[in-house]
This record gives structure tokens, sequence and C-alpha cells, in this order.
């Protein structure tokens, strides 16, 4: 008796257990259910792998054709943007020192070659153009004196030598010793007398020589005084704008100093630093497209001028030492002088120290 109703215990129990184990798992699935979305569907996946493929393969092919094109591109040109207006500067300089009477310009201003633009006080040396005048009238003076002394000389000599024949004739007509002695005195003394008359004359023949000699001094004189005189006037040298302007109305300036600078603006070109790797197939005359700066709307173009002899690097005020032992290998820029083409009016645009972008075609 007691063992059947353990038995029926026992398996009383077990269902409940099972119950409960099923309820369990019931609740830990929909608890899953409920923080998990539901997988999508194979379709959309499918799509969605699609467009993700193309667009890579667009960025692939895009990415190519970029890589090509610049592959083509460099391989055909090359630039630089360490480029920059050049132009020809006339600096003005003062030849003589002296005080500025005037000047006729003001800053900025176009002047053409030759144009006045200062004048210096120039009577200091207008007083040496007359002094050089007087020397040399005084030295023409002395030349024609010279010339009358010499032209007495000579005829004194002429009469010598008249005496010198007359005395040869007494001597020769002589009819006894002591007429002969007086004849022969006599005619020593005219010899003495003509020797004496022909040092005079050629002693004045020297003294003209050298008179002639100081006329072309006081000549030089001349030319040196009314050079230094028209040093007086400056004028423009060249053509172009004026800048840089340093003096002004009675200042004194010395021989050598820089008054002004004068831009020529129809001689405008452009410096371009090219890396030394990039001029191998450079050539002179290649065409070269030009972009400033200043003007971005505005396209001018210019062929290859001529290369610069040297690296920049080289011009600088303390050149590289590689020979020190602390060696730093640095890509070198070769200036390369480039001609702009087109109108005056367009390089007149352009002003020297603008910053240029330089293309070089190689095709040519």
């Amino acid at each position: 008796m007691p063992r059947a109703i353990k038995k029926k215990t026992v398996a009383h129990k077990k269902p409940v257990q099972a119950k409960k184990t099923g309820a369990v798992k019931k609740l830990v699935i929909t608890k899953k259910t409920a923080h998990n979305p539901p997988p999508l569907p194979s379709k959309k996946i499918k799509k969605r792998k699609t467009i993700l493929s193309t667009l890579l393969g667009v960025v692939l092919l895009s990415g190519a054709g970029f890589g090509i094109n610049e592959v083509s591109y460099y391989d055909k040109h090359v630039d630089t943007d360490d480029a920059h207006i050049d132009a020809e500067i006339s600096p003005v300089i003062a030849r003589i020192g002296g005080y500025v009477d005037s000047v006729r310009f003001v800053d900025n201003q176009r002047v053409t070659k030759g144009d006045t633009l200062v004048i210096l006080d120039g009577r200091d040396f207008r007083v040496k153009l007359e002094q050089a005048e007087a020397g040399f009238a005084s030295s023409g003076s002395s030349a024609k004196v010279n010339e009358a002394n010499i032209m007495s000389a000579e005829a004194s000599v002429s009469a010598a030598l008249a005496d010198v024949e007359a005395a040869k004739s007494l001597m020769n007509i002589a009819s006894n010793r002591a007429e002969r002695e007086e004849a022969r005195t006599h005619l020593n003394a005219m010899n003495a007398r003509l020797k004496a008359s022909q040092k005079q004359a050629d002693a004045l023949r020297i003294q003209l020589k050298t008179t002639f000699s100081a006329i072309d001094m006081r000549k030089a004189d001349i030319d040196y005084a009314r050079l230094q005189l028209s040093y007086t006037v400056i004028t423009a040298p060249v053509s172009g704008i004026i800048s840089k302007r340093v003096i002004q109305p009675g200042q004194y300036v010395q021989a050598g100093q820089s008054l002004f600078s004068i831009v020529n603006d129809t001689s405008i070109y452009v410096t371009a630093n090219f890396k030394e790797t990039q001029i191998q197939k450079m050539r002179q005359g290649q065409r070269v497209n030009l972009k400033v700066d200043a003007y971005p709307d505005i396209e001018y173009e210019g062929e290859v001028g001529s290369f610069s002899p040297a690296t920049g690097s080289t011009w600088s005020l303390l050149p590289a030492d590689n020979a020190t032992g602390n060696f730093v290998k640095v890509v070198q820029r070769v200036p390369v002088k480039i001609a702009i083409n087109g109108s005056s009016a367009e390089k007149r645009m352009l002003k020297p120290g603008m910053n240029v972008k330089a293309i070089v075609s190689l095709d040519r």
C-alpha cells in the first residue's frame, strides 16, 4: 500500500515539471522575438548588393579614367606655380652731385624716352665751362704770337743765309792775305748768326707745338665742362612708368645716387622656376599657357624663351656648400624666361611681381 501511493505521487509530479519547462521556453522565445527585427527578404538583399556593386564599379572606372587622363596630361605637359611677372627696370642715377632745382614728374607717371624729368642747379658747371672757354681763347692767342715769332725767326734765318753768301763772295774776291783773313772772320760771324737764327726758329716751332697741345687740352676741358653741364638735366633713358621716387626739390644728391626707377612695361615677361626634373623635355619655342592670379578670367599665351645657365640657389647670397658633410638632397629650381604673346594693352595690365602659373606644352 505505501509503495503504490509513492508511485502515484512520482507520476503526478513529472507532468508538472514538463509544463513549467515548456512555459519557460515559450517566455524565452517571446523575449527574443520582441527585441530582434525580422529577417529581410532575400530580394531586398540582392537589390542592395547590386546597387553597391554598381557604385563601386562607377568609382573604380572614374578613378581609372582620371588616372589615365592625368598620366596622359603630364606626359605632354609640365607646370609650375613658382612663377611671376618680370620686366626690365631701369634705375635713373645722378652722374654728378648737386642741388635739385626742379622735379618734372609725379609718382607712377608714364614717360617717354628723352623726356626731361629732373633739373639740377648748374651754375657751378656754367662757371667751369666759361673758365675752359677762356683758357682756350688764351691758348689760341699764344699760338698766334708764336706763329708771328716763327715767321720773324725764319726771316732772320733768310737774312743770315744772305749774309753768309755775301761773306763767301768777299772771301773769293780778296786780293791779299789781310783781306782774306778779314773775309774769313766775317764769314764765321755770319755762320754763327745763321746757326743762332735757326736755333731760335726751332725753339719757336717747339713752343708752337706745345701751344697747340695746350689748345687741344683746352678743347677737352670745354667738352668736359659741357658734358658736366648737360648732366644737370636728367632725362628718361627708356619709356615706361616711374616708380620709387626718392628726391625732392632743394635736396642735395650725390654722384651715383639712385633717384627713381622706370619700369619698361613693353618688356614684360615671365620668370618660371621649374624643378630640375621637369626641364628634360622642355625646349626653346614651346607653347606656354599662363594663368595670372590677378586676372583669372584672362588666358595669356607665351613661349619658352631661354634657360638660366645655373639654378636659383647658385645666385643666392649664401649658396649651399654640400661638401661640409651635412648633406640633404633638395630638388633645385631652374629659372626659365617665358616671352608673353599678345597686344601691348594686355601686357600693360601685368605688373612685375604678380604670381603666375605656367603650363608648358611638350608636343612641339
